[in-house]
């Protein structure tokens, strides 16, 4: 293994390879399946650079990658894929959003970057790397597809070491897909639906709208079990405590008002930033954080019309403070779900620590202050958040159109876009239910102001629902028509899904994964083209069958999902509609009595029955050596 260090010593730049010398001790240790690295100062020194090489040569197709936080698009990199660098017009705007600011980007086809953790693919097997544990610095793995080179880069920037360091732990391994989600991604997540109000009221919110839309919700029975209130109720953003006069009743009047329907009432806010213009900016100046007489600046925001700064959390006055929100919306408003946005703010090095050292640290101050509640992490380097909140955001905010074009032309990777999202939900689709419940955002079923297809609105419910947990609306549902209520509610009852394989082929994804004891095929198709893919097994899709080696025509921004399966019993329930799964809804069938029972969602639609027997229902084909039946739903 080579690599090398990069330091300061006595106000010296010392250059370094991977061996003790006067100033440092080095352990260094890597097999084939573990590589871990400690650093051990002989006396003070500020890490500036630490980067390894891995031995080996490394031939792949395509790569998992992970982007730097929440909102950076991440998902499925091809060898000749390419990650291009942010104009740099931008630069000022998203700092410190971005890693722009800490990371070189090569800006050359055929190379990508991850944070944490890389999964290579080909045809014959799965690669990972994955640190066990990014608390102290964070590890990006840099792959050049080109080369077949990888380097492991650590952001040590900021860092003074004066005792032994663990700079990185990585375990390698490689095995066939379902091995390695089995052992270091599994699936234990329990999906969850809900309302928030900004994907379609943003800041303009009041009490008069929020409890119309919580009596729409109610009236119409919906199955949800949070609802959420966004930015809007607070006069500025870091006034957390300060509400509008449009809620002339109160949070506590609003939180009991959501618990009296049934629901846990969720709150959105950013307790590590405070706007420019906010009291807490004006009046406690000596609260931001400062680095060589600067008040850090966490980013620039047009919806807030203005630039909003980072709280200090080493400071006792900050910490105070911050208990005092958190436990008057806890425990005074009683709001019981937090989503915490904006956390990447924390991500500084600062106090003679890593950025993500400090992250950690601002991640397990709102552990100890925010007891008694479930925490939605947002904004927010991934690894920070794994096994200490239990949800996380994994995409970008979508968008009222498919692309946000002006900010995918100036190569802004956090930006909002719907595409983005949806690449990010299947890359990341690894994490939901490992590292924590993945929230993939809303998905958009109203009309007007959502300027999407109803095929693209058709693909971002259908990923959101079978590859995240957290599943959010923000349309007013008592304006919907009848097709758009029974397209929500075609995803009850909520069914964990169990990834089995990913393949992708310039945009077009062919995803088999289980659910409900059956397999089940999901085809996405991203791209503006039509995209032809052979079946591969026996197949159920939307009311027909159909047998290998079929052509399946999967149209521009569609996706489609089926149910596989082999005819081996006398009886077999091949498929109906009425819920996203085929077969989701329906709960029994008593094939003497034709009865079926479905569940709280969409009656059965058009159930098909493979049978050996003749059966006293409509013969629709013989199928192989069964005849194939069709028994009339309910609604039929």
């Amino acid at each position: 293994m080579i690599g090398k260090i990069v330091y300061k010593v006595d106000n010296i730049i010392r250059k370094s390879t991977l061996h003790t010398n006067q100033d440092i001790k080095i352990d260094l240790y890597f097999d084939h399946s573990h590589l871990k690295f400690n650093i051990q100062p002989k006396q003070p020194i500020e890490l500036l650079e630490v980067s390894l090489e891995y031995p080996h040569e490394l031939i792949y197709d395509l790569a998992y990658i992970n982007g730097f936080q929440t909102w950076t698009d991440s998902g499925i990199f091809t060898s000749s894929g390419h990650i291009k660098r942010q104009n740099k017009l931008l630069d000022i705007i998203t700092k410190p959003i971005s890693d722009y600011i800490f990371y070189l980007y090569k800006n050359k086809r055929g190379i990508c970057h991850s944070y944490t953790y890389l999964m290579l693919q080909n045809d014959q097997s799965n690669l990972l790397f994955i640190s066990e544990s990014d608390d102290v610095c964070y590890s990006i793995y840099e792959m050049d597809f080109n080369t077949g080179r990888l380097m492991i880069r650590l952001d040590v920037e900021g860092m003074y070491l004066t005792n032994e360091t663990e700079l990185l732990s990585m375990r390698i391994e490689s095995g066939d897909f379902i091995a390695l989600k089995e052992k270091y991604f599994k699936n234990r997540s329990q999906k969850v639906s809900g309302w928030t109000s900004w994907y379609n009221y943003y800041t303009d919110i009041n009490e008069e709208i929020l409890l119309n839309n919580l009596n729409h919700i109610n009236e119409k029975k919906l199955p949800f079990e949070i609802f959420q209130i966004d930015d809007g109720y607070q006069t500025k953003v870091g006034d957390w405590l300060s509400v509008k006069e449009t809620f002339p009743r109160g949070m506590a009047f609003l939180s009991e008002e959501i618990k009296l329907k049934g629901y846990t009432p969720g709150i959105w806010l950013a307790p590590f930033i405070v706007l420019d213009s906010s009291e807490i900016f004006k009046k406690h100046p000596d609260w931001l954080m400062e680095i060589d007489g600067v008040y850090v600046k966490a980013g620039w925001s047009p919806v807030w019309k203005g630039h909003y700064y980072t709280l200090d959390i080493y400071k006792d006055e900050v910490i105070a403070y911050l208990e005092e929100v958190f436990d008057i919306i806890i425990n005074t408003w009683g709001f019981k779900f937090l989503k915490l946005d904006f956390l990447y703010a924390m991500a500084t090095p600062y106090k003679g620590k890593s950025r993500s050292a400090v992250m950690t640290d601002g991640v397990k101050l709102i552990q100890s202050l925010t007891k008694g509640a479930e925490i939605l992490g947002c904004g927010v380097p991934l690894i920070n958040v794994k096994d200490r909140f239990k949800f996380c955001r994994i995409g970008a905010d979508v968008y009222e159109k498919w692309e946000y074009m002006l900010l995918k032309h100036l190569k802004y990777r956090e930006r909002v876009s719907t595409y983005n999202a949806l690449k990010s939900t299947i890359g990341r689709s690894l994490l939901n239910g490992s590292w924590f419940t993945s929230d993939p955002d809303v998905f958009y079923l109203r009309n007007g102001d959502v300027k999407m297809t109803a095929t693209q609105k058709n693909t971002l419910f259908k990923v959101n629902v079978l590859l995240g947990s957290l599943l959010f609306v923000s349309d007013d549902v008592g304006l919907y028509t009848k097709e758009m209520d029974y397209m929500l509610r075609s995803m009850y009852p909520l069914y964990e899904t169990e990834i089995i394989s990913i393949d992708v082929v310039d945009e077009l994804y062919e995803i088999e994964f289980s659910s409900n004891n059956r397999v089940y095929i999901l085809y996405i198709n991203l791209s503006k083209k039509e995209k032809k893919i052979r079946i591969k097994s026996d197949l159920y899709l939307e009311g027909a069958l159909y047998e290998p080696n079929h052509i399946l025509n999967i149209k521009p921004f569609e996706t489609r999902v089926g149910h596989l399966f082999e005819l081996q019993q006398p009886l077999e329930l091949l498929g109906c509609e009425g819920h996203i799964l085929p077969l989701g809804n329906l709960q029994n069938f008593d094939m003497e009595n034709s009865i079926t029972n479905f569940s709280s969602g969409n009656p059965v639609e058009g159930l098909f029955i493979a049978s050996k027997k003749k059966l006293n229902y409509d013969h629709v084909k013989n199928y192989k050596s069964y005849n194939i039946y069709r028994l009339r739903g309910p609604n039929e």
